[in-house]
């Protein structure tokens, strides 16, 4: 059994009040097409939708309609658009790949257990891609401006992220987050989990490097690029970057103090939860 560490947390935590709110929005959306006669005729149906709509439920009722139909639509655009994002990287990365190096670096970190490309770039950057399948994407600028152990350091870190499926998983806390802007937690916990898959990837590149000069290094060298590195609007991945910075810093000081990170303000805490309560009152009324 995986252990529950700090981002796994976030993740199943994240997953259930998620759950908990499409299962409310669900519900209220059968409950007000249940009342609609389904005539063969769009024209009709869509009326008889409106009529049912506006004058056969409460207020609230319609309400945790209107709210399913913006999360559902939304997160329908979000995906597609994001699907082509990802699809113009893939031939990004396809078209960039060079050859020879992503042999070579296939050969020297096999140990890693996950594929490597190694792609023709000005900008500085590695980064994990991929949905079912992850990938670990690094640049030929990153590779002439590391050491070879300061290279290894943050493949180990691309690795952990490959290990534990985080770009599909960052991309869906994310993405949800986002179209469930009215429910403030969940981008609370979806920064919080961003920054402890970085601090646990971190860990886990120190543990497997024995050493954690070369990963300090490897960001502090990153940070120097950061200010004239380019920005590259990317979906599905977890890259090596300035993420998380100062927690990062601050664990490669004392990798035995605990960090605090917190997980939401008290005001988006105490939102969320006078917005549940509302969603589940109009749920149980709905019901007597």
């Amino acid at each position: 059994m995986k252990k529950i560490n700090q981002a796994n947390f976030a993740f199943v935590l994240f997953s259930v009040i998620t759950s908990a709110l499409f299962v409310l929005l669900i519900w209220s959306l059968c409950h007000q097409l249940k009342d609609i006669t389904w005539i063969p005729n769009i024209t009709h149906i869509l009326i008889n939708f409106w009529h049912d709509f506006r004058f056969r439920h409460s207020v609230g009722e319609s309400l945790l309609t209107v709210v399913f139909l913006y999360t559902f639509i939304t997160l329908l655009f979000v995906v597609i658009k994001d699907l082509y994002k990802h699809y113009k990287w893939n031939d990004f990365i396809k078209h960039q790949t060079e050859k020879a190096l992503t042999i070579q670096f296939n050969h020297k970190y096999g140990d890693l257990g996950y594929p490597i490309l190694v792609v023709v770039d000005r900008e500085p950057f590695a980064l994990t891609s991929g949905i079912l399948k992850q990938q670990i994407v690094i640049s030929t600028r990153l590779i002439e401006s590391l050491s070879e152990n300061e290279t290894k350091a943050v493949l180990a870190h691309e690795a952990y992220h490959c290990l534990n499926g985080h770009p599909f998983k960052k991309w869906v806390l994310r993405r949800l987050a986002q179209v469930m802007r009215y429910f403030p937690i969940l981008k609370g916990l979806s920064f919080y989990y961003s920054i402890w898959i970085e601090l646990l990837a971190d860990r886990y590149a120190i543990e497997l490097m024995r050493n954690k000069t070369y990963l300090a290094s490897a960001i502090l060298k990153m940070i120097n690029h950061s200010a004239s590195r380019g920005t590259r609007n990317l979906v599905v991945t977890a890259d090596f970057a300035t993420t998380a910075i100062n927690y990062r810093l601050k664990q490669l000081l004392d990798l035995q103090e605990n960090l605090h990170v917190v997980y939401f303000s008290k005001r988006a805490f105490w939102s969320s939860i006078v917005i549940g309560v509302v969603f589940t009152s109009i749920v149980i009324y709905s019901c007597i």
